[in-house]
C-alpha cells in the first residue's frame, strides 16, 4: 500500500475518533473547535449522523468491488475496439468515424428507450429555487417530467446536479426520484460507460462514473427514507455523493481528491468525515481487486514508462553509489567539438550527465539539444585555435536560431566554436543532490 493511502486511511480514523469523542463522550462538537464561526446558523446544520455511517458502509462495500469490475470491463471494451480498428488499416479515418457515428445511435436509442420506461410524474417537488433541469421528454401534461429522461437525455452535469440535490420542497427527496426510476437509469448508464471507453472522439468516464456511484447511492437512501420515515436519516442526495465518491475513487484511484471534489460539488464541508470513510473502504477493496487503475493499466497497455508509487522491494538495503549507471561517461563543462561529434555518431545515448570538476553533477545534456549545437559551430566556419582555452574563457559566439529551436537557450547564449564546446547552457539542470550513501529507495 503507497504512502498516500496509508496516510489517508489514519486521517479517516483520526478524524473519525476526534468526531466520536467529542459528540459522544464529551457532548460536544465542531463548532466550539472554530475560529472564524459564521453567523449564519444555518451553515452548521447536520446533513448526517451517525445512524447513517452503516448505510454509508454498505454502498461502499458494494462498490468498492463494482468499480473493480467496472474498470476491468472498460479495459476489455477499449482493447477489443482498438483490434476491430485495426482491421480497417487501409481506412482508419473511415473506420472511426462510423465508430462514433454507430455509438451515437446506440446512445440515442437506449437512452429513449429506458427512459419510455420511466413514465412521468407532476413536478410537485422541484421549485425555481433549486434550480434544477427536469426534462419532460414524451410527457403530454405540462408541468409532467420523466425522471429517467431528467438523468439520460440531459447533460451529465445537470444529471449530476439533480441526483446530489436536496429539493427545498417537503417531501421532494423522496417523490422526485423513485428506486426504480434510479435503477434503470444507472443501468442504462452503466452499459453506456462501458461501452465508450477507447472510442476514437473526445470523451471521457470521469463524470459517468461519478454518476453511476450517484445513481446507486441515491437508489439506497430513497429505499432506506422510504422503509424508515421516522429515523433521522441522510437525505438521499447526501447518499448520492457518498456513491459518487466510493465509485470515482476505485475507477480513478484517487483519494483526497475525490473527497475534495464531491464536497465542493454539493458545497457541504460538513461531509468530509463520512466521504473520507466511504472513499477509504471503496479504494481498499478495489485494491484486492485490481492491481491497477484505469489511467495506470492504460499507460501500461501503450508502453508508456510510468514511475510507481513505491519503490521494489529489492532496491531495499541498497545504498544510491550502488545505483550508479557506468555506462554513460560524463561529460566535463566544456568539451571538444570532435569529441561530440565522435559520441553523437558511436552510440545511441538519449541523456549524458555533465559533471564539473568537483565531481558535482551540472545536469543532463541531451541528443536534442547537443546536435543542433553541434552544427551551429560548423556553419561558422574554421577558426583559430585557441592556445590555453580555460574554464572561464569567454570567446564564444552566438548560437543562433539553431540553438533556440533545442529550447534549451536564448539567442544571446553562445558557445565556444573553436575546440570547446560550453555545454553549461544546454543541459537539463538537475536540482536535487544524491549522497553515495544514500539509501537507494
Amino acid at each position: 500500500v503507497d504512502l498516500t493511502f496509508s496516510a489517508f486511511t489514519a486521517t479517516v480514523l483520526c478524524d473519525i475518533l476526534m468526531r466520536l469523542f467529542l459528540e459522544k463522550i464529551f457532548d460536544s462538537d465542531m463548532k466550539q473547535w472554530v475560529i472564524f464561526q459564521s453567523d449564519d446558523a444555518s451553515n452548521w446544520e447536520l446533513t448526517w449522523a451517525w445512524s447513517d455511517v452503516p448505510f454509508f458502509l454498505a454502498i461502499s462495500l458494494f462498490l468498492g468491488p463494482f468499480s473493480a469490475f467496472h474498470t476491468h470491463l472498460c479495459l476489455q471494451v477499449s482493447s477489443y475496439r482498438q483490434s476491430v480498428l485495426r482491421r480497417f488499416h487501409q481506412r482508419p479515418t473511415l473506420a472511426k468515424i462510423c465508430d462514433g457515428l454507430i455509438f451515437a445511435a446506440v446512445c440515442a436509442l437506449i437512452a429513449t428507450l429506458f427512459a419510455q420506461l420511466g413514465g412521468c410524474n407532476d413536478n410537485k417537488v422541484v421549485s425555481e429555487e433549486d434550480d434544477l433541469e427536469l426534462v419532460r421528454f414524451t410527457c403530454e401534461k405540462e408541468g409532467q417530467y420523466n425522471p429517467v429522461a431528467s438523468l439520460l437525455v440531459t447533460t451529465a452535469e445537470a444529471a449530476m446536479k439533480l441526483l446530489i440535490s436536496r429539493p427545498t420542497t417537503e417531501g421532494g427527496d423522496l417523490e422526485l426520484m423513485s428506486v426504480s426510476d434510479l435503477l434503470l437509469a444507472c443501468l442504462a448508464y452503466t452499459t453506456l460507460n462501458i461501452c465508450l471507453t477507447g472510442i476514437p472522439v473526445p470523451s471521457g468516464n470521469f463524470t459517468g462514473t461519478m454518476m453511476i456511484g450517484g445513481m446507486f447511492g441515491r437508489a439506497v437512501g430513497v429505499a432506506v427514507r422510504t422503509w424508515h420515515p421516522g429515523a433521522d436519516l441522510a437525505r438521499p442526495g447526501v447518499f448520492a455523493m457518498m456513491g459518487s465518491a466510493a465509485m470515482l475513487c476505485g475507477f480513478k484511484r484517487m483519494s483526497m481528491a475525490v473527497v475534495l471534489f464531491v464536497s465542493e460539488c454539493g458545497n457541504d464541508w460538513d461531509l468530509v468525515t463520512p466521504l473520507m470513510l466511504c472513499v477509504c473502504t471503496s479504494l481498499a477493496l478495489n485494491r484486492s481487486f485490481l492491481k491497477n487503475g484505469f489511467d495506470e493499466e492504460q499507460m501500461k497497455r501503450k508502453g508508456i514508462d510510468i514511475l510507481e508509487a513505491e519503490p521494489h522491494r529489492s532496491m531495499y538495503g541498497h545504498i544510491a553509489s550502488e545505483l550508479l549507471d557506468t555506462s554513460k561517461e560524463p561529460l566535463p563543462p566544456e568539451a571538444p567539438v570532435e569529441h561530440l561529434w565522435r559520441l553523437l555518431r558511436g552510440s545511441d545515448l538519449y541523456d549524458i550527465p555533465v559533471v564539473d570538476d568537483d565531481n558535482m553533477c551540472l545536469g543532463f545534456l541531451t541528443r536534442t539539444r547537443l546536435k543542433p549545437a553541434l552544427l551551429s559551430t560548423e556553419t561558422l566556419g574554421p577558426l583559430p585555435m585557441q592556445d590555453a582555452p580555460t574554464r572561464h574563457s569567454t570567446a564564444r559566439d552566438t548560437m543562433g536560431e539553431s540553438l533556440v529551436g533545442a529550447g534549451g537557450a536564448t539567442q544571446t547564449e553562445s558557445v565556444q566554436p573553436a575546440a570547446l564546446l560550453d555545454l553549461r547552457p544546454l543541459v537539463d539542470r538537475w536540482p536535487h543532490k544524491v549522497e553515495e550513501s544514500m539509501p537507494a529507495p
